[in-house]
């Protein structure tokens, strides 16, 4: 997916709009405009195209350190700070030319926003219109960016109900009064809400699942179990964490849970499910830790300093400041080691694959292996439409179920995709057609997406071998390729619609 931005920022330079091949990519149109202005003034490179998410991560970290020093101390802003920075969850959106690290970056900010406007004591008008219309322009860009600031939302409004409506309503002499003022404002929110979406059109984009992501969609446990494994020692321990937490700082310690565990509940419901989705809620939880470690570490320090110096009084070994020292560094490492967060980490960062996450396919060493292929085929067709574009410059038909059921307005084979402007198809049908109709072509897939039942299924692929014959190419590329050659004979009729799907260039 980073090079829908990567292509659409090519085609800000070119075009003046995020065009890519034939077609235009709007989602989040301006952040592939940054992306454009940081190649603009960088260069083209997708290291260069990392840059804003580096950045917004970074930001991000930093930003998180300095509200819980504010609001919790010390010790709970550096574990709190520390914890999210190594984790694979900073690290991911960090690294990636997409909109999560800024969507993360900018719902933080405006929930800091709501959280200072909601907690402030005697403030003047002024102070609260600022607060105020800074949450609204920061979470009015997390939700431009992605449609989960809603989620987030939800979780802002438990806090400010409970932080600010349930007093305020109790509060005399005007209850009954405030109370309707309080139903009344939530009308118009409500009504307001209803004109943007209705709760029909909520509940189907809440619920609706690609293709490519349907086998997780009622997969209630998948952030448990994803937790579980990369937190072994801290997950399982959350709700103690939490109750610790509300007993250190109860205030800022409430404003996250209500955040965290709303938004936990609420994805975990939800159809599509992937791990960036959770990136805008996971640094509560790792604040909520943080408080929680600071609570915890100030009442079990001394029995901590305790137990080593006995131990090393029971193996006979002179006890000492620095070696204490280096025993509880050691036990603490050892707790980090063992949750496999960070070994996930370091992994992602020195850009190794761990099961079941697949090698990179090195599609830039087979573009110079297919390059006589690729500009001899009558018809180039491939099943990875984005690197296809990127390496080999450009390609003529998709094959990808997935893509096919969320891309053509129609939904019909040989549909285009409004991002590339490029027909797609999904079934043996359609190839066994495009190979008879043309005298020669090029058929190019990377190994993760071969005989996969969401993209090129295993009827495709029966149909691919049959009627084609493979081209070798070197095993660590990881790609795929085929080719016929049918001679120059003649067509049929039914051929004349499909040699308009090809470049002009292969016509003829």
């Amino acid at each position: 997916d980073e090079l829908y931005h990567v292509l659409g920022a090519r085609g800000y330079l070119e075009h003046g709009e995020p065009r890519i091949a034939e077609g235009v990519y709007e989602r989040a149109r301006y952040f592939t405009a940054t992306i454009a202005l940081v190649f603009s003034t960088f260069g083209e490179s997708v290291a260069v195209g990392r840059l804003p998410a580096v950045l917004c991560g970074s930001l991000l970290v930093t930003l998180l350190f300095l509200w819980v020093r504010s609001v919790a101390g010390q010790t709970a802003a550096w574990f709190a700070a520390i914890a999210f920075l190594i984790s694979p969850f900073a690290a991911h959106v960090s690294q990636d030319i997409r909109f999560y690290a800024p969507f993360a970056l900018f719902f933080w900010l405006g929930a800091m926003a709501v959280y200072a406007a909601s907690t402030a004591e005697r403030p003047s008008m002024a102070h609260l219109a600022w607060l105020t219309v800074g949450a609204a322009v920061c979470l009015g860009i997390a939700l431009y960016l992605q449609d989960l600031t809603l989620i987030g939302v939800v979780g802002l409004g438990l806090w400010l109900g409970v932080q600010v409506g349930w007093p305020w309503l109790r509060a005399p002499p005007a209850r009954y009064a405030r109370i309707t003022v309080a139903l009344a404002v939530g009308a118009v929110a409500v009504v307001i809400l209803a004109q943007i979406w209705t709760p029909s059109e909520l509940l189907l984009r809440y619920r609706q699942t690609p293709l490519w992501n349907a086998d997780t969609r009622n997969h209630f446990w998948y952030y448990h179990q994803w937790l579980n494994l990369y937190y072994p020692t801290l997950w399982p321990l959350f709700p103690l964490a939490a109750l610790a937490a509300l007993a250190h700082r109860p205030r800022p310690a409430l404003f996250c849970l209500c955040i965290f565990v709303v938004g936990f509940l609420l994805l975990s419901f939800a159809g599509p499910k992937s791990l960036l989705y959770a990136t805008f809620i996971l640094p509560f939880l790792f604040v909520l830790w943080g408080m929680a470690f600071a609570y915890v570490w100030a009442r079990l320090r001394g029995f901590v300093l305790e137990v080593t110096d006995g131990g090393l009084r029971g193996l006979g070994v002179p006890t000492s400041t620095a070696l204490k020292t280096v025993l509880i560094a050691a036990t603490v490492g050892f707790i980090l080691l063992a949750n496999t967060a960070l070994i996930r980490t370091a992994t992602m960062l020195a850009g190794i694959a761990v099961p079941p996450e697949l090698p990179t396919s090195r599609w830039w060493d087979a573009a110079e292996s297919l390059e006589p292929w690729l500009t001899q085929a009558a018809v180039v067709i491939t099943a990875s439409d984005l690197q296809a574009l990127y390496y080999f410059g450009d390609y003529d038909i998709l094959i990808d179920k997935s893509r096919l059921s969320e891309g053509p307005a129609s939904g019909d084979e040989f549909g285009r995709d409004r991002r590339t402007g490029h027909p797609i198809v999904s079934t043996p049908k359609s190839i066994d057609r495009i190979i008879d109709c043309f005298p020669d072509g090029l058929i190019v897939t990377d190994k993760p997406r071969w005989r996969h039942p969401e993209h090129l299924d295993d009827a495709t692929a029966d149909l691919i071998v049959r009627r084609t014959e493979p081209i070798p190419l070197p095993a660590e590329t990881r790609i795929l390729a085929f080719r016929w050659a049918n001679g120059d004979g003649p067509r049929s009729e039914a051929c004349a619609d499909l040699e308009q799907l090809v470049r002009p260039d292969r016509r003829g």
